[in-house]
């Protein structure tokens, strides 16, 4: 009886294991090659802002799940805009040129971004 209470009580807690929250992976990133690397990467993951970035070319946020820590840094699109689904939390970013467009639903709505 010892040995069966032992073997319910590790499966009761490695069961318990699976429903801890997943952390959030982190990646650092400092210019648009890896904003794009790490847009391609799966969700629930924190986008952390290093510097300075420079857009040549239109980015889209491919889905909810991203979250964004600008730092106080800039995003400045040249060649393009960036654009966020619903569900992509934005902190502490400045995108330049009024070109950040955050989508609901298929309707474009504003905030959280300051045009430079």
């Amino acid at each position: 009886m010892f040995k069966f209470r032992q073997i319910f009580t590790l499966i009761a807690f490695l069961v318990s294991l699976l429903s801890l929250p997943q952390a959030w992976a982190v990646i650092n990133v400092s210019n648009e090659s890896e904003l794009t690397t790490a847009l391609s990467q799966t969700a629930d993951l924190d986008i952390n802002i290093t510097t300075n970035i420079t857009l040549s070319s239109p980015i889209v946020v491919p889905a909810s799940g991203y979250r964004f820590t600008g730092n106080g840094f800039n995003i400045t699109t040249t060649g393009g805009g960036i654009s966020f689904p619903a569900g992509v939390s934005v902190k502490n970013l400045r995108v330049d040129a009024g070109l950040a467009l955050f989508l609901n639903n298929s309707a474009t709505v504003g905030g959280g971004l300051s045009r430079a």
